[in-house]
């Protein structure tokens, strides 16, 4: 287990490398061209980056199929178990939570009358905090329970937000995103691990798919709706992170909440 979490997180560094490339690129980009609204580099930029990796995925061998194919009323199983169903409303709240960092944070940069550049910045030490937290957490779960350390990314994610709400110098805007290291890496860690205890070998694809639609897809719709919404209403990003630290509490008093299923099982 110990080496299958290093050989994760070795394949996820990857990605992360790739975000503090674009990230802090584009931040600097967008900054040289006078931070124009609607700047064009921007779509401009995603349309090379899925070229990208489309033309590169090209050249990846082929991975066999599993010879016993899943049905839909595998995911209908795993629907009804309700570890799986404890687990994936943690997350799904904990992802809503995140929406005002993932829409809203070059809007909070901008409120506060700095340069695109330290939104870059700031994303990229969120970046390098995660890299740090994922190749550490083969040891951290070696010594903590799962438990224990869902609600320190929960816990830690509350804190991260509250702070944000308040700040609005550049220390403090990028510093506070080494807190990525519990809001993500930690929490990503977590999620991963939990998926391998509670889905069997068979039907690990069939998790995942469900665990995107009900946490990325659901967590977020829910999570953008209500930044939007709530940007419309108070024309300022920084409320949002007050509400979102008061959401994140909600996973975190589930999670410490007597015989819970998670409970019985870390």
């Amino acid at each position: 287990k110990r080496a299958a979490g290093h050989a994760y997180a070795r394949t996820r560094l990857w990605g992360s490398i790739g975000f503090v490339v674009t990230a802090q690129g584009l931040g600097l980009l967008l900054a040289l061209r006078g931070d124009r609204p609607a700047d064009r580099a921007m779509p401009v930029s995603y349309l090379v980056c899925v070229a990208g990796y489309a033309l590169l995925a090209r050249t990846l061998p082929p991975v066999p199929a599993h010879p016993e194919r899943p049905h839909w009323r595998d995911a209908a199983v795993l629907l009804r178990n309700r570890r799986l169903q404890f687990m994936l409303a943690l997350c799904a709240i904990h992802w809503a939570s995140c929406a005002p960092y993932h829409l809203m944070f070059g809007v909070l940069v901008r409120d506060a009358g700095l340069s695109s550049g330290i939104t870059g910045a700031g994303l990229a030490m969120g970046t390098l905090a995660e890299v740090f937290a994922l190749l550490a957490f083969p040891a951290l779960l070696g010594r903590f329970s799962l438990r224990m350390l869902f609600a320190a990314a929960f816990a830690g994610t509350s804190v991260r937000w509250a702070l944000i709400a308040h700040a609005r110098g550049v220390p403090g805007l990028i510093g506070l995103q080494l807190l990525h290291a519990l809001t993500f890496g930690v929490f990503w860690g977590c999620a991963v691990e939990a998926m391998q205890r509670t889905v069997p070998v068979r039907l690990r694809a069939t998790g995942q798919a469900v665990f995107s639609a009900v946490v990325f897809g659901a967590g977020n719709a829910v999570g953008y709706a209500l930044s939007g919404a709530g940007y419309d209403r108070f024309g300022s990003a920084a409320p949002l992170y007050a509400f979102a630290a008061a959401l994140e509490l909600l996973p975190l008093f589930l999670l410490l909440l007597p015989l819970t299923p998670e409970q019985s099982s870390a």
